[in-house]
């Protein structure tokens, strides 16, 4: 995926023509309690994705139509709203906040060809803030409303100050000329990943509070490595640790989901696990993983790894198949996972409840 916006549109393409859910990996259950709701799309268009849930059960997205993508809030009380400033296109990526707090979602706003990331503060009553200038988006964002993207190819943290944000451009990696930071926990941490500048493969890394950023790798005999999500800060004192997600991926293009677990002052990996999902989303504090496997005829179902266990994810009735792409952050016995599958043919927005 080397541009974010491009690689979504790929994977929209792709569940568009899907007919059959496909089949869950060995080991799966279907055993759990779960509900699917399609979400959208809004008033005049014919498809939607979601892209961001939060602890509160609140989507955000992407609609689409004729007239170009519009940026979407759902919630159970306000029901579907839109976003974007009118005569402007968008999407929002990520939304955070817990029930009766303030929520925060971000994403982009285009128009006349300019793009800017931007962020809505108790969406839908505020208008988009930016936080940027031309060619940056904002793909994540914590309940304190710090914002993560990238501006110009350079990956930024953006802080609230005052009545504005401050940024703070995250270093590369070594020999890498383009990044992207995709998500942030409530502790600061930060996740992304960049290109190299001869081979233009992925690495993803970690940004630490010291401010040092580290290297995830691709798993032994892969060449590249994208890290999707971090999970809030788990553990006792002293021992404290998050998860992240992403994908591994072969130089031959084969991807699988990854799940890191890296200490969360040092820095250091504690534990690789490469998971039968074909890439993941989604992460949160119980470590469980939100993601999608790719079947037979490239068909697609929205899976969610838990105690080591595969959940298919059932499209809601009329639907078939499936992709997920968040997941709530807070873990409890009841969870929310964001993603969409295919109703008439289109993509349509999905939140499932998971017990």
């Amino acid at each position: 995926m080397r541009n974010v916006i491009v690689g979504l549109v790929a994977s929209w393409a792709l569940i568009a023509g899907n007919a059959v859910e496909a089949a869950p990996p060995a080991g799966a259950s279907t055993s759990t309690s779960i509900t699917a709701r399609a979400l959208g799309p809004l008033s005049g268009d014919n498809q939607s994705m979601g892209f961001g849930v939060n602890d509160a059960g609140s989507v955000v997205g992407m609609s689409a139509g004729t007239g170009g993508e519009r940026a979407f809030y759902w919630s159970k009380t306000k029901g579907l709203v839109q976003l974007t400033t009118t005569g402007t296109t968008g999407a929002a990526y990520a939304i955070a906040g817990k029930l009766g707090n303030v929520e925060y979602a971000v994403g982009y706003e285009e128009s006349g060809g300019h793009r800017r990331a931007v962020i809505w503060v108790a969406p839908p009553s505020l208008s988009p803030v930016p936080l940027s200038d031309n060619g940056s988006l904002a793909l994540g964002v914590n309940d304190a409303g710090t914002a993560v993207g990238s501006s110009g190819g350079v990956p930024v943290i953006w802080t609230p100050s005052g009545s504005g944000y401050t940024p703070t451009y995250i270093g590369f990696l070594p020999n890498q000329v383009e990044a992207y930071a995709t998500d942030i926990d409530n502790d600061g941490m930060v996740v992304g990943y960049g290109y190299d500048s001869v081979t233009y493969r992925s690495r993803a890394f970690v940004r630490l509070l010291t401010g040092a950023v580290v290297p995830l790798n691709p798993v032994s005999g892969d060449a590249e490595s994208t890290a999707q999500t971090v999970s809030d800060k788990v553990g006792p004192t002293g021992s404290q640790f998050v998860y992240i997600a992403g994908s591994t991926t072969s130089a031959t293009g084969v991807q699988r989901a990854v799940r890191w677990k890296v200490d969360f002052v040092a820095g250091t990996l504690l534990e690789t696990k490469v998971l039968s999902q074909t890439w993941a989303e989604g992460v949160n504090g119980g470590g469980d993983v939100a993601g999608t496997l790719n079947g037979k005829g490239g068909k697609q179902s929205a899976t969610l790894w838990r105690n080591g266990v595969y959940v298919t994810l059932p499209p809601p009735k009329g639907a078939t198949g499936g992709t997920s792409r968040g997941i709530a952050r807070t873990a409890a016995s009841s969870t929310y996972v964001v993603g969409q599958t295919t109703m008439n043919n289109w993509p349509r927005a999905v939140v499932w409840v998971v017990q």
